[in-house]
């Protein structure tokens, strides 16, 4: 077993979508939300109250086109047109990483973009909605 320990490099942990590790990233986040549902009353004597409601989560990835890759923008770009539903793992990229923690989900990509600034590099984002609960496991 090969378990990372202290502070983990961003660069060992890719997003995986379909069980393809998207190629050119630059960066992938997971957010976590909760609803909060307003319980202020009359007598809250002006004071808000609140309590948890529904929860959901995103996720938002960004990189760099490039058209020698499957697993890029054009990837990305037919599962936004198919309104495919996703699974993705967000997990340490290469092999002998068992035991290690990974965060599994369904979504959706809601938003797509690919940008070609003059004289920089062609970039592309991806935004994911959760379609269900998002878990955390050990890879095994």
């Amino acid at each position: 077993m090969s378990v990372m320990t202290g502070v983990i490099n961003g660069t060992s942990v890719g997003l995986y979508v379909n069980s393809i590790l998207i190629a050119y990233a630059k960066t992938a986040t997971f957010k976590r939300s909760v609803n909060m549902i307003d319980t202020t009353t009359k007598t809250s004597a002006g004071v808000a109250g609140s309590k948890p409601g529904l929860r959901s989560w995103t996720c938002n990835i960004d990189g760099l086109v490039a058209y020698d890759s499957s697993a890029n923008a054009e990837f990305l770009d037919g599962l936004v047109t198919g309104r495919t539903l996703c699974t993705i793992k967000f997990k340490p990229t290469g092999t002998g990483k068992t035991g290690n923690a990974q965060w599994v989900g369904n979504c959706y990509i809601d938003s797509f973009e690919v940008s070609a600034p003059m004289e920089d590099a062609m970039t592309f984002s991806a935004s994911f909605t959760g379609d269900g609960e998002l878990t955390i496991s050990d890879i095994t």
